[in-house]
């Protein structure tokens, strides 16, 4: 999830140093603090939808409700969850009567169905991203101006593609073109870390996992990071021993998305923690994988600080699994702890005999050496594994993982790999990871 803070944006210190401070704090908060200033961050945002909201006023009236009916999360269920197809439909209605005091900003994404979403940020909901990446990063040692690196395709968009890196002296920011990561451009990139010596790295999953293992490839090394943040896609742990291995340091993984509702990132400790001071999350039970100890399913988010445009109970198609006993994490800080992030509902794997699979990723964990894999179901009883090898790619562990993937599977569904080749991962790595790909439709 890229962040484009804006230059206009740092005009407005009192507001940026506002907001860092308080969730600098609530971040200590006791989990009933937290709920407490949830909901009143909540009631603000709900007042304000149904005050100047178009889509929220006429929702509020057909169903008899006056906003001060919801006091908090808890609440929430009167209101129907508010889909990507409803949104894309109601744009203008989504969005509120007086938008222009929040300085919005149009912004799209295309998911994994490929159909646009549009949708505003503003300068709250802009001041809020930066401030929550301002505290996670800090959790490992990060301070306002050290150099760190990016892994950001977005940035070179517009711009020469040919270029490999370019720095940005504001944020003391490099950002790297992920679109000429290569085996003969791999040295070029750690060059650029050496001389900007970057403190931190930043990218996908997949993309710091094909760079490490490209620089593994060459014998390069960068011992200069002190730690690697991972988000956009989910983390695969044969994909977090390889970064990890290649830059000795740790990787701190993080979720979230586009639209901003809901955040969750990785502390020290290893724990997921859920940012309840930044967004709500709400979960759609998944009965068949959820326990007494956890409650999984997808995600339903609400926004905190979204006023151009709030998404209130915003279905979002990932899964995650909570944790039900109120555990504290080791670290101290009282926002909730998320047992797993599982990835999204559409990786989920049917076969013949009705099961669905949701962690089938797992076993690209067995794939030692490859730069790159995906698993495509490409019909109801046929999957296929795409794989790039690399060094250190054997025959060995491509069986055990086969042997493995054909035992879940069941004896209803065949299997085959089909090889992509080296130069393919720069194409590969334009595009946003899924482990996991369904494409059967029967």
């Amino acid at each position: 999830m890229a962040i484009e803070f804006q230059i206009l944006d740092f005009l407005h210190p009192v507001g940026l140093f506002q907001t860092h401070n308080s969730l600098d704090r609530s971040q200590w908060y006791d989990p009933q603090e937290l709920r407490d200033q949830q909901d009143q961050r909540l009631r603000v945002v709900i007042e304000h939808a149904a005050t100047h909201v178009p889509f929220y006023q006429s929702l509020f009236a057909r169903l008899k409700l006056n906003y001060r009916d919801i006091q908090g999360v808890k609440d929430l269920k009167v209101l129907p969850v508010l889909d990507k197809e409803t949104v894309r439909a109601n744009f203008k209605q989504l969005t509120a009567d007086n938008a222009a005091r929040f300085a919005p900003r149009l912004c799209r994404t295309t998911g994994t169905s490929g159909i646009p979403v549009e949708f505003l940020h503003d300068r709250l909901s802009n001041t809020l991203e930066f401030c929550y990446y301002w505290r996670y990063w800090s959790w490992a040692g990060y301070r306002l101006g050290m150099p760190f690196a990016e892994f950001t395709l977005h940035h070179f968009l517009n711009r020469d593609l040919k270029i490999r890196s370019e720095h940005a002296p504001l944020m003391n920011r490099l950002m790297l073109n992920p679109a000429l990561l290569s085996l003969d451009q791999v040295w070029g990139f750690v060059a650029d870390l050496k001389k900007h010596r970057s403190r931190f790295l930043k990218g996908s999953p997949s993309c710091l996992f094909a760079f490490a293992g490209l620089m593994a490839m060459k014998g390069f090394a960068y011992d200069g990071l002190t730690a690697v943040f991972t988000t956009g896609e989910l983390l695969l742990p044969a994909q977090r021993r390889q970064i990890e291995k290649v830059f000795g340091c740790r990787v701190l993984d993080s979720y979230g998305h586009m639209e901003r509702t809901v955040a969750i990132c990785q502390c020290p400790y290893g724990r997921y923690h859920v940012n309840s001071d930044y967004g709500v999350l709400e979960i759609e039970k998944d009965e068949h994988h959820s326990s007494t100890a956890t409650l999984s399913g997808t995600i339903v988010g609400t926004s905190l600080y979204s006023m151009a445009m709030p998404l209130i109970r915003y279905q979002v198609n990932d899964l995650v699994e909570m944790r039900t006993d109120g555990q504290r994490c080791e670290c101290g800080r009282g926002l909730p702890i998320c047992e797993k992030i599982l990835g999204r509902s559409q990786e989920t794997i049917t076969t013949p005999d009705g099961r669905m699979l949701t962690n089938v990723f797992i076993l690209l964990d067995v794939l030692e050496g490859a730069l790159w894999a995906q698993i495509v179901q490409e019909t109801t009883r046929h999957v296929v594994v795409r794989i790039v090898p690399g060094e250190g790619y054997s025959k060995a562990s491509e069986d055990s993982f086969v042997q493995q993937l054909r035992r879940i599977l069941g004896k209803d569904m065949t299997t085959t790999i089909e090889y992509l080749l080296s130069e393919d991962l720069t194409l590969l790595l334009k595009r946003k990871f899924n482990p996991v790909v369904v494409r059967s439709k029967d």
